[in-house]
C-alpha cells in the first residue's frame, strides 16, 4: 500500500497536539491498530478490522486498521495518504527502536515562538534542526518552483528537439522529391511557387501533427489524472481544463513546422531550378 506518510504518535500526550475527528471505528489503544482517512481507505478498497500492509524497513508488515478519519482532518494534510498508529508500532516497523525522527511542539497561549525555537536550537544534537510550519510550507512550495522550472526548461528543449527532427525530415523528404519538383519547374511553375507549396504542406502537416498531440495529450493527462487520485486519497480528482495550453499549442505546433521548414523549401526550390534546366536542355525536338 502507497503511503506517503507514516506517524506514529504516543497516545497519552498527542491528544494535547492534534484531534482526530473519527468518522469509523475506535482510536488508537494499547493494542496495535493504525489510522487513516476515509477517502484514502475508500480509494483504495481498505476496511475497518481488516489487516494494512505496509512496506517498512523491515520488510513487509501488516497492521489492523481500526478507525478512520473525516477526510478534512490530520489524515487529509499529507499528500498520498496518511497512517497514524502507536509510537512503539512505528518503530518497531522501521527499525527505529529506542529513537525518533520527528517532534511537534504545541506552544502555550502567549508563548514567544522565535524564543522556544531558540531555546530547542541550542539542546539539538547536531545535524537536527527546528521549523516552524510555515517554513515547512515555504520550503516546499520552493520545490514545487524548482520542479516546475526544470518541467518548462524540458518543454523549450523539446521544441527545439522538434524543430530539428522536422528540419532533417523534410531536407530528405525534398531531396528524394527533387525529380518532381525539378518536372513542375520545368511545367512553368516559378521558384516562389514551389517554396509556398512546401510551405503549404508544411503547415497541414503542422496543424494534423498538432490536433493529434492536443488530443493525445488531453486524453494522457486525463487517465493519468484519474489513476493518480487514489493514490492521493481523492478518487474522484479530475484535470481541470483551461484554454491557455491549447492555444500555445495550437499556435506553436504549425508555426515551428513553418519556422523549421524556410531552409528546406528555398533549397528544394533552387535544387528544382538546377534540375529542371538540366532536363530543358536534354530535350529533343522532332
Amino acid at each position: 500500500m502507497l503511503f506517503r506518510s507514516v506517524l506514529g504518535v504516543d497516545r497519552t500526550v498527542d491528544g494535547a497536539a492534534r484531534d482526530y475527528p473519527l468518522r469509523e471505528g475506535r482510536l488508537l489503544d494499547d493494542s496495535d491498530g493504525a489510522l487513516t482517512s476515509t477517502a484514502f481507505a475508500a480509494a483504495n478498497g481498505l476496511k475497518l478490522d481488516k489487516p494494512l500492509r505496509l512496506v517498512a524497513a523491515s520488510g513487509l508488515r501488516t497492521v489492523p486498521l481500526v478507525g478512520l478519519l473525516e477526510g478534512s482532518g490530520l489524515a487529509s494534510s499529507v499528500v498520498g495518504g496518511l497512517v497514524i498508529m502507536p509510537l512503539s508500532t512505528a518503530q518497531k516497523f522501521f527499525a527505529l527502536e529506542g529513537r525518533i525522527n520527528s517532534i511537534h511542539l504545541v506552544l502555550e497561549p502567549g508563548a514567544d515562538a522565535a524564543a522556544v525555537e531558540e531555546r530547542v536550537r541550542r539542546v539539538l544534537p547536531e545535524g537536527l534542526s527546528v521549523q516552524p510550519p510555515a517554513m515547512r510550507g515555504a520550503l516546499a512550495q520552493e520545490s514545487l518552483r524548482a520542479t516546475e522550472q526544470g518541467l518548462a526548461a524540458l518543454s523549450v528543449v523539446s521544441l527545439v528537439a522538434g524543430g530539428f527532427v522536422i528540419f532533417n525530415t523534410f531536407l530528405m523528404n525534398l531531396g528524394e522529391r527533387r525529380k518532381q519538383l525539378a518536372i513542375l519547374r520545368s511545367l512553368g511553375a516559378t521558384r516562389r511557387q514551389i517554396t509556398r507549396l512546401v510551405w503549404r504542406e508544411a503547415i497541414l502537416l503542422g496543424v494534423v501533427g498538432t490536433a493529434m498531440g492536443l488530443a493525445l495529450g488531453a486524453l494522457m493527462s486525463f487517465v493519468l489524472t484519474r489513476a493518480m487520485g487514489p493514490m492521493v486519497g481523492r478518487p474522484d480528482l479530475s484535470p481541470r481544463w483551461t484554454w491557455g495550453p491549447f492555444v500555445v499549442g495550437a499556435l506553436l505546433g504549425p508555426g515551428i513546422s513553418l519556422v523549421s521548414t524556410i531552409i528546406p523549401a528555398r533549397r528544394a526550390a533552387l535544387r528544382a531550378d538546377r534540375k529542371s534546366t538540366r532536363l530543358n536542355s536534354s530535350h529533343l525536338v522532332i
